[in-house]
């Protein structure tokens, strides 16, 4: 992770990142969308299943329904992201459909983890791990 991903998730405009995901760099897209994931933006619900559905990038898919898992939104999507043609959006969807069931917050931890900066992240993400 480099430090302008932690500046893009800490402090980007919203709606700058809603309009990342209609951007026609897919690093934008993805960007984009694993933000909006982790800090919670679930105005974006719409628009990041529409990218699940629709994105013809691996990257931007994953992140998408990442975000969609982190949200705990769009159960019917991230189900349809685990017969996308790409294995890791296969893998990620069926970890974001662990997340809809889980009583644990990890769009919370991801945040925390963030705003935390880089040397902290492993720390607050897996505490039990460091």
């Amino acid at each position: 992770m480099s430090s302008l991903e932690f500046d893009i998730i800490n402090s980007a405009d919203l709606g700058a990142l809603r309009a990342g995901l209609k951007d026609r760099d897919p690093f934008v897209r993805s960007i984009a969308a694993r933000a909006l994931g982790i800090r919670g933006d679930k105005d974006s619900a719409e628009a990041l299943a529409e990218l699940v559905k629709t994105d013809p990038e691996g990257m931007v898919r994953v992140r998408a329904v990442e975000s969609l898992g982190l949200l705990k939104m769009k159960p019917e999507v991230i189900e349809l992201a685990k017969k996308d043609g790409t294995d890791a959006v296969q893998w990620v969807a069926r970890m974001a459909a662990g997340q809809l069931k889980s009583d644990t917050d990890f769009r919370e931890l991801m945040q925390k983890a963030y705003a935390a900066g880089m040397k902290d992240l492993a720390r607050i993400t897996f505490p039990t791990l460091v």
